[in-house]
């Protein structure tokens, strides 16, 4: 079952470095035009960042109480509460 289980994440991981790798390359009006990407017309980069550093900081703050570390746990907090208000501005 765990090599199975490595074969599964290994092809996960090459299937999304594969996806995400085109859409770094790719400009973003070539993105749009694909049709898969419409709403990159209607949103900032500034607002699509936001989120990711919502699910970055997310992420972060899972992990510190997971593992009982209350100290970098405020500036998480404080950080994540910037993200969120910077993904609230995000159009729409």
């Amino acid at each position: 079952m765990n090599i199975a289980l490595w074969i599964a994440q290994g092809v996960l991981a090459l299937v999304y470095l594969a996806a995400g790798g085109l859409m770094v390359v790719r400009p973003r009006e070539e993105l749009v035009a694909s049709g898969n990407f419409d709403w990159m017309e209607d949103s900032s980069d500034a607002g699509v960042k936001a989120v990711g550093l919502v699910v970055v900081q997310i992420g972060a703050l899972r992990v510190h109480l997971a593992r009982d570390e209350r100290r970098p746990l405020r500036a998480n907090v404080v950080l994540l509460l910037a993200a969120f208000a910077a993904a609230a501005r995000f159009p729409g």
